[in-house]
């Protein structure tokens, strides 16, 4: 980030679902890096590459690996999913113009992450 003088690589869809989650529940109610883990699981499934393996890496270290764990009401989590494309529309990620509220709960069921 100091070489590129903004937070632009370090700040992919997997953050923006992050920070659209702690806009609807408080950023002092989740931990931060435990939501871009569970979204980094998410974009890898939107990218189609091994978020299983991403996932099972996350269990053995012992991040949740479900919004239960994580306290994240399934929801809320569609909803920030919906919306984490306006959170720097500035940039450009796996999220485009957004996702459709079918779209995001399939992801979320299929990473079985709800």
């Amino acid at each position: 980030m100091g070489i590129a003088g903004s937070s632009r690589p370090c700040s992919g869809s997997e953050h923006l679902f992050a920070h659209a989650v702690e806009t609807r529940i408080g950023e002092n109610e989740a931990i931060h890096g435990e939501l871009v883990t569970l979204g980094t699981i998410i974009m890898a499934y939107l990218h189609g590459i091994n978020w299983r393996g991403i996932k099972k890496l996350a269990e053995t270290v012992g991040l949740p690996t479900t919004l239960r764990q994580a306290g994240i009401d399934p929801d809320v989590a569609i909803d920030a999913l919906v919306a984490a494309h306006t959170i720097r529309p500035d940039r450009y990620t796996i999220l485009g113009d957004g996702l459709s509220k079918e779209a995001a709960k399939k992801a979320l069921e299929d990473t079985e992450l709800i």
